[in-house]
């Protein structure tokens, strides 16, 4: 499939510690500011914040968050993606980001590495698989937070054009955050990255993202490359300034590659 030019709208605030019915409420403000994107993504559990309290905050699959998503995709003809606590069918709980397309169709990916210093492993369970979705003819691949710890989940079998990190990343670690992704996973993956990350203020944590996202782009390298690292000069990322504001999306658009950048 041939790809189209793709726009990414990155909706970044503080959050509502643990109220999904006021975090819904403020991102569909926020989400109307981002009409006509292709893409939208929300923060790591946009509903709750980074939350160990699973039993309570859970909500079943179709449930109330995973509706609105659906509403809000459709309403705004874009996919809308972020994570929030779910309860599958068989009691266990996940960390999971959900992909509502604006056909009313639904996909998921349970985040795998779970940040265990939080104590996320004894509330979730870990998912078990990568996941690979379409949009606009572009091959993204989401992954969240803890899991860009963990190089061999970022490297590419699938001929990834686009990782997508959505997080709850505390300012404590910023400098984490903006090494590995610009920096390591760009040598790794050699596709084009976006994340956005976010974390409630409410408790009092000094946070890197209530008004910030860390963005880095890595040009495509079309030669042909080992599964490992990619070391041509033009897979070398670029990192452009935080930009991201608290109060409206950022916008990011990607061209489509040009035909003459391609191997025949």
């Amino acid at each position: 499939m041939s790809k189209a030019d793709l726009e990414i709208a990155l909706v970044q605030t503080d959050l509502a510690w643990q109220d999904p019915e006021r975090n819904r409420a403020h991102f569909a403000d926020l989400l109307t500011r981002a009409r006509g994107a292709d893409l939208i993504v929300l923060p790591e559990m946009f509903t709750t914040g980074f939350s160990m309290e699973s039993a309570e905050l859970a909500e079943d699959v179709g449930g109330t968050s995973t509706a609105w998503m659906l509403r809000q995709a459709q309403a705004l003809d874009a996919v809308v993606t972020g994570s929030l606590i779910i309860r599958a069918g068989d009691g266990r709980h996940y960390n999971r980001l959900l992909w509502a397309r604006p056909d009313g169709s639904l996909a998921h990916y349970d985040k795998r590495h779970l940040f265990r210093m939080a104590g996320e492993h004894k509330h979730y369970t870990a998912g078990d698989r990568q996941a690979l979705f379409e949009v606009n003819g572009w091959r993204v691949r989401p992954l969240i937070c803890y899991d860009l710890r963990f190089p061999v989940w970022s490297r590419d079998p699938y001929d990834t054009d686009l990782l997508v990190y959505t997080a709850n990343w505390p300012a404590a670690r910023r400098q984490h955050w903006n090494r590995l992704l610009p920096r390591g996973r760009s040598r790794i993956c050699a596709t084009w990255r976006r994340s956005i990350a976010s974390v409630p203020t409410a408790r009092g944590i000094p946070t890197a993202a209530t008004a910030r996202c860390w963005i880095s782009r890595a040009t495509p390298c079309w030669r042909p490359r080992p599964a490992t690292a990619c070391s041509a000069p033009a897979c070398r990322p670029r990192a452009s300034p935080p930009t991201a504001s608290a109060s409206r999306p950022t916008r990011m658009p990607i061209r489509s590659p040009s035909a003459e950048h391609r191997p025949e």
